[in-house]
C-alpha cells in the first residue's frame, strides 16, 4: 500500500497518539510506503519550535514526497467545482491534498475525515 499522510496524522504521530503510532508501525511492518506533500511538510514544520525542528525535518525527509504539479492543481480545481455544485466548500489546501492522493495513486490518510468525503483512512479509528 501507498499512503499519503495529511498533516493531522503526522502531528498525531509526533504527539504519540497510540492508535496513530500503532497504525504507522503496522503499515511500515507490512512494507507500506508513506508519502507527504509540500503542504504537509510546511504545515508540520511551521508548528515546530526551533529546538525540535531538526528531528522533525529528518523524519519527514525519510517519507516519499508527492509533488504538487499541474495535474494535481487541475484535479483540485475540478474537486472545488464538484464540491461547490454539491453545496460544500473545502479549503484549497485540503483539495490539493485530496487531488495529490488521487493523481499519484495514494490512499489519503487523515484524522480530519470531514474535510475529505470519500475514501479516506482515519488511523485514529483503529
Amino acid at each position: 500500500m501507498r499512503y499519503l499522510l495529511d498533516s493531522t496524522v503526522i502531528i498525531d504521530l509526533f504527539r504519540g497518539h497510540p492508535r496513530v503510532v500503532a497504525w504507522v508501525r503496522g503499515s511500515l511492518a507490512q512494507r507500506a510506503t508513506l508519502w507527504v506533500t509540500p503542504i504537509t511538510v510546511a504545515e508540520v514544520l511551521a508548528g515546530v519550535p526551533e529546538r525540535g525542528l531538526e528531528a522533525q525535518r529528518r523524519f519527514l525527509r525519510e517519507l516519499g514526497f508527492a509533488p504538487l504539479d499541474f495535474a494535481v492543481a487541475e484535479r483540485a480545481a475540478r474537486l472545488f467545482w464538484e464540491r461547490k455544485v454539491q453545496g460544500a466548500r473545502l479549503p484549497l489546501v485540503d483539495l490539493l491534498q485530496w487531488a495529490a492522493a488521487e493523481v499519484h495513486g495514494l490512499t489519503l490518510v487523515s484524522s480530519n475525515t470531514r474535510h475529505y468525503p470519500g475514501s479516506v483512512l482515519d488511523p485514529r479509528e483503529g
